[in-house]
């Protein structure tokens, strides 16, 4: 056909599909692209677009098919199973197993336009579950309250049965959820995985995460990965001046980490931030606080803006000074469970 004259997209696709059957894959690829120029819709022209990734990524070519699949998915949204695919494989290919595992997320939750001829988007999705499975093998990842927290060998295994078994943070998270609304400006100190400052991300919060540790803080980014949200983190631990250094003693179980004065094998030394600096820079209302006994390195500064603070004190006398720092900035007790504590201002107090 194409020889008599009659040079449409479909007899180039066509043409195109017998050589990539053949194994002559230069030849498809020149058809594809062929095809690609005579489109006369864009259906047409996404097809040959993934026509070509898939030569492309079977080629070695894996950038280019990357590159290619982003552009075409952002004027072809509906051809999110086939070019996410793509994205998804290469992705993993490059080593950038969080990304590919979103992908692969999108492309399974988006199921294919079914009026459509052929059943690549259909394959697409299966190749994107298999692949899934892969990742998570190579890298487990536990869901908690709707957040997934990719799991590294830094979590002890006392860490994961909390995460797997729903009882890690479960009280803040409980609170938390209460407590945070769209366009929040929430401040969490003491970020751990990321889990907290996740959630609060999901309910439309802007947040700024603090994490000291530097395996942690690593942490945190594959859960905001994981979860697809845009959280600011600071790897810096929390003092009464800023700029200047501390250490910290990395405990087995991370929620145990805490700053000291001996240099060991098992501290390393980080950058300290202050709450009032931070506080000036970030304008936080929702102050979340759980850093190990280093409250006190954080009380008594004015708490401008806040409206609710929600902290963990780690003994006796902590609470109480937690407790007289807050009363004295105008907030009141609105929850107390064991050592976690919900504080209002009086101006944002509940109704009985």
């Amino acid at each position: 056909m194409i020889e008599e004259g009659d040079d449409r997209f479909k007899w180039w696709r066509h043409r195109g599909t017998c050589n990539a059957g053949l194994g002559n894959m230069a030849m498809a690829e020149h058809c594809y692209r062929e095809a690609f120029t005579r489109a006369a819709c864009p259906e047409d022209r996404a097809l040959s677009a993934y026509l070509i990734c898939e030569l492309l990524v079977l080629r070695g070519e894996r950038d280019e098919a990357h590159d290619m699949a982003a552009r075409e998915l952002a004027l072809h949204a509906g051809f999110l199973p086939e070019f996410g695919w793509i994205m998804a494989y290469v992705q993993n290919g490059r080593g950038e197993k969080q990304n590919a595992s979103r992908w692969c997320q999108l492309v399974i939750n988006s199921p294919p336009d079914r009026t459509r001829v052929g059943n690549r988007g259909k394959n697409c999705i299966k190749g994107a579950r298999a692949l899934l499975a892969h990742i998570h093998a190579a890298q487990p990842i536990e869901t908690i309250n709707g957040v997934d927290i990719p799991i590294s060998r830094r979590f002890s295994p006392k860490m994961v049965q909390a995460i797997r078994s729903g009882s890690y943070e479960a009280t803040e998270a409980r609170l938390l959820s209460g407590l945070v609304v769209s366009g929040d400006r929430v401040l969490e100190l003491g970020a751990g995985c990321g889990y907290l400052a996740t959630l609060a991300a999901k309910a439309g919060a802007s947040v700024v995460a603090v994490e000291a540790e530097r395996a942690m803080a690593q942490a945190c980014r594959n859960t905001f990965e994981a979860n697809g949200v845009e959280v600011t983190l600071e790897h810096s631990a929390v003092r009464e001046q800023s700029g200047e250094t501390a250490l910290l003693l990395r405990a087995k179980d991370f929620w145990s980490s805490k700053l000291t004065d001996v240099a060991s094998e098992a501290t390393e030394e980080v950058e300290t931030v202050s709450l009032a600096d931070l506080l000036a820079e970030h304008r936080p209302t929702v102050l979340v606080c759980d850093i190990e006994g280093s409250e006190r390195h954080i009380i008594g500064t004015h708490l401008v803006g806040v409206r609710a603070v929600l902290i963990e004190t780690h003994s006796d006398e902590l609470q109480e000074q937690t407790d007289s720092w807050l009363v004295a900035n105008w907030f009141r007790l609105q929850e107390r469970s064991e050592r976690t504590a919900l504080y209002l201002r009086k101006l944002y107090l509940r109704k009985p």
